[in-house]
């Protein structure tokens, strides 16, 4: 059906405006334009083979009378071949005439009659079918009439050639002569009344097409008229779909951003007006979509507009900005009067009702406010202020209103963080972030060669200075940016891996530990990522070992578990980073299939003054290694603190008292030998050998 509707489209020249007519109209004048000329070239046939049987047919009569004066047998030829031309038209035309006509018979007789081949068909099509018509009949009439003459002086013909009449020769030439008078009358007569139905045919074949021509044109006329009417409620239309939301009707954002433009540009010579911008977001919307489906989330966006509307003012305006936001724009407003408004919209929002076949849905409203004066910021700005108020709305609880305060000094620690968001997102656009590496040493002897470490993130700033993480990750984490880092971290460790692989004598990393973000694990499209990355950089899965937070992997236990499993199926292995930081984290164990434990460094650092630190290591040291788990502990930063791990049977140690992060390039050097994880080795039963 899509493709049917498709070829309909092609023949539409707007819309409700059908090529159809047109193509038929053209296709008619086509083929009467065809026929027309088909039928005049048949026409002038017809023409030419009467003209060359009436000069055949004199041309008998004046041969036949010279030879019965000269007696000239070459004379006597001549006459044959001149009769011959009227007789094989009378021939062909008798084929024709028969009860069942014989059209291979007549062609023999018109090829014999000089008539030429192309021309035949023509011939035989016309007199076939339209021999009935008036004159074409009147002329056939007067031709048939002339046979007898014709065979008459055929006969004449054959007598004369057998034996020489010498003593007829005036008598045969007076009957040569009543024959040429009798026939002559009625060969102008054919010839005139085909003359005469040729000029009709052509007329009639011109009128019709300039009756066809002049439909064309009629209708043409009246096509485009209409398209002329239609151009303007289309343009109308248009105009209000290009400043118009779809589904709601209300205004769009682009309308909204123009609307806000003009709002805070001052008249010339006049003070600025004040205005108030709020930014609306409809909380717990996407309940309504994951459980009764996008199509019961558009039926409640278009049952917020009304009643919001009818807290306005005729200069006020309401834009669905996209998805469940909105946005509400008050001219000549103070501030009391913007915060008034915005607590009836709240209000408004919270009692519409809305129902989903038997089921009953409320929402509310977190509303962020601004407010400022025309002159003196951009709209940029102000729409960035309320969307931060908006946020912060939000996170208060949310179903409240908040204003944008420059001087408040929660308002300039949100300023502070989108700051840090357009300077992560730079960062990403130009390719300001390198990767440091810390070393992971084992504790014990041993083991194979290699090099372990955790692989850490680090932004440089437009002078070419080092920020540390805590400094932009939190702000990237809080307004969604991680992904891209998570990505950005994949791609350049693996690209650096691959590059080290390429030098025969470097230390083989035999563990690369790189750190993942909550949304990370719950994003179903980075393992297609993950994929292509191991398949263009071929760096082996074994040696990729990915770390969440115990946090993380609690806060949605089923996806973490579910995440684990796809990328262990790969060949990857995963720690769980902060062990030891919830209050049931051996609980939680159970659920992730993970390979190591890192122990939280809260622990670490405090082992050798707080008993109940060293407590907490020795009790997730016995259960880790039990159930077959390698343990690391991080925060390492005396040898004193790596000697009582040793003997606590911690597996690795990372800290800045075993290495200090540097920059990971494929020149990487370890300081220390480590000892992996290794498959074969069974931990349960090293556990049971150390507690025997």
């Amino acid at each position: 059906m899509a493709k049917q509707h498709g070829w309909r489209e092609r023949f539409r020249l707007g819309p409700n405006v059908s090529a159809w007519p047109f193509v038929v109209v053209i296709l008619t004048q086509m083929a009467v334009g065809g026929f027309s000329v088909y039928t005049l070239s048949t026409i002038r046939a017809f023409v030419s083979g009467e003209s060359l049987w009436s000069k055949s047919q004199h041309e008998a009569v004046y041969f036949l009378s010279l030879y019965l004066d000269s007696e000239d047998t070459r004379v006597l030829k001549a006459f044959h071949d001149a009769i011959a031309v009227p007789l094989a038209y009378r021939e062909g035309r008798l084929d024709l005439e028969r009860e069942n006509p014989d059209p291979v018979a007549a062609r023999r007789a018109l090829l014999r009659a000089g008539i030429a081949p192309q021309d035949i068909p023509s011939l035989i099509w016309m007199y076939s079918n339209f021999r009935s018509l008036p004159y074409l009949k009147e002329a056939l009439a007067k031709w048939s009439e002339t046979d007898p003459y014709i065979l008459e002086l055929d006969r004449i013909g054959a007598s004369v050639g057998t034996q020489f009449p010498t003593g007829r020769v005036a008598e045969l030439r007076g009957r040569v002569e009543q024959v040429d008078a009798a026939i002559t009358p009625k060969a102008i007569a054919f010839s005139r009344v085909l003359d005469d139905g040729a000029r009709i045919v052509e007329r009639i074949l011109l009128v019709v097409n300039i009756a066809l021509a002049g439909v064309l044109a009629m209708l043409t006329i009246w096509r485009v008229g209409k398209v002329l009417r239609q151009r303007r409620s289309f343009e109308d239309a248009l105009s209000w779909q290009a400043s118009h939301d779809e589904l709601t009707s209300l205004a769009n954002r682009r309308a909204f951003e123009e609307n806000l433009l003009h709002a805070l540009t001052p008249v010339k010579g006049e003070r600025g007006a004040a205005c108030a911008l709020m930014f609306i977001d409809l909380d717990q919307f996407k309940i309504i979509n994951d459980t009764c489906g996008h199509a019961a989330g558009d039926a409640m966006l278009r049952r917020i507009g009304p009643p919001l509307q009818d807290l306005l003012g005729p200069d006020d305006l309401i834009a669905r900005l996209g998805g469940d936001e909105f946005g509400i724009l008050v001219w000549r407003t103070d501030v009391a009067s913007a915060l008034a408004l915005a607590e009836a919209v709240r209000v408004a929002v919270e009692h519409v009702e809305f129902s989903w076949h038997g089921r009953s849905f409320k929402v509310t409203a977190s509303i962020g406010l601004a407010h400022d004066y025309a002159g003196t910021i951009s709209p940029e700005q102000m729409m960035s202020e309320a969307d931060m108020a908006c946020f912060m709305a939000k996170e208060k609880g949310r179903n409240c209103v908040q204003i944008h305060r420059k001087e408040d000094q929660e308002t300039r620690g949100r300023v502070s963080e989108m700051n840090w968001v357009h300077r992560i997102q730079h960062a990403l656009a130009e390719d300001r972030f390198v990767l440091h590496a810390q070393e992971i040493v084992a504790l014990a002897d041993g083991g194979e060669p290699g090099v372990h470490l955790e692989v850490l993130i680090r932004m440089c700033d437009e002078q070419g200075a080092l920020v540390p993480p805590s400094s932009f990750l939190p702000a990237a984490e809080r307004f969604g940016l991680m992904k891209q880092v998570d990505r950005w971290v994949v791609r350049q460790a693996f690209r650096t891996l691959a590059e080290r692989r390429k030098i025969a004598q470097a230390e083989p990393i035999v563990r690369c530990g790189i750190n993942l973000s909550g949304v990370t694990v719950g994003d179903d499209a980075f393992l297609d990522f993950l994929k292509a990355a191991f398949a263009e950089f071929r760096v082996p899965p074994s040696i990729i070992s990915f770390e969440i937070t115990e946090t993380t992997a609690i806060v949605n236990l089923d996806a973490a578990r579910a995440f684990i499993h796809e990328l262990k199926a790969l060949g990857c292995t995963f720690s769980l980073d902060d062990f030891g930081s919830g209050m049931s984290s051996f609980n939680y164990l159970k659920e992730l299939p993970v390979d190591v434990l890192k122990i939280d460094g809260a622990f670490v650092k405090n082992l050798l003054l707080e008993r109940s630190d060293r407590a907490m290591v020795e009790m997730i040291v016995h259960v880790g290694h039990v159930m077959g788990k390698q343990i690391v502990a991080e925060f390492v930063e005396t040898e004193e603190i790596a000697s009582a791990l040793r003997d606590i049977g911690v597996d690795f140690a990372q800290g800045y008292g075993i290495a200090t992060p540097k920059p990971f390039t494929a020149q990487f050097e370890g300081v220390a030998k480590t000892m992996l994880y290794r498959p074969d080795v069974d931990r349960t039963e090293l556990a049971r050998r150390r507690l025997a």
